[in-house]
């Protein structure tokens, strides 16, 4: 399955959309067909609780869109990304880590990397950073802050499916945060780990 979805999204098969739709359908003929292990009783006892588990984070995805949509209607990102504009090359992605962090962590992460992401590059790339290493801090810092509780989302979700408690999770979650957010600081300070790879195969556009 996992070279399903990634051989056909790059061979440009379909969308990560369609990709995963199709392995959806792909596990189910394993498990309903080959193995065996997933009888017609199962099998609605599985598409509903993923029914009320995908409405449950649509739900929680619809509030943060608003939200996010409410701080742009506002400029909050207009002001964010004056206030970064006087700050140096040094200076500047560890902000871009704090700021999306907590936004990352109260908002709806596509949404708001749709709306803060563009107006950060020009000054990224007037501070001398390089476009790949400032998305990927991006994109990284907003998956930190999707899972930093008690507000992020994604822990939600995914003690949802767990079928576990948010309280039992903080503890190990927070050690393994600090991890998270010293690889990203040193990500942000050696541009050499994020740009090596893509030099190498000349993946520069």
């Amino acid at each position: 399955m996992p070279i399903l979805l990634i051989g056909g999204i790059l061979a440009g098969i379909g969308t990560p959309t369609e990709i995963s739709s199709f392995a959806v359908v792909y596990g189910l003929l394993l498990g309903v067909g080959l193995y065996r292990q997933i009888g017609l009783g199962d099998l609605w006892r599985v598409l509903t609780e993923a029914s009320l588990m995908s409405g449950m984070i649509f739900f929680t995805f619809s509030g943060a869109t608003v939200f996010s949509w409410a701080l742009s209607l506002e400029g909050v990102p207009d002001l964010v990304a004056s206030a970064l504009r006087g700050l140096g090359p040094t200076a500047f992605l560890p902000a871009v880590i704090l700021i999306t962090i907590v936004m990352g962590a109260v908002l709806e992460s596509i949404v708001t990397i749709i709306i803060l992401g563009p107006l950060l590059l020009p000054v990224a790339v007037q501070l001398g950073i390089d476009p790949r290493q400032y998305g990927i801090v991006l994109i990284e810092a907003f998956g930190i802050g999707s899972i930093v509780p008690p507000v992020g989302l994604a822990v939600y979700i995914a003690c949802s499916i767990c079928q576990t408690d948010v309280d039992r999770t903080t503890r190990p979650l927070l050690l393994y945060l600090v991890v998270l957010c010293l690889g990203l600081l040193l990500v942000a300070f050696v541009p050499w780990i994020t740009l090596v790879l893509p030099d190498r195969f000349h993946f520069n556009g």
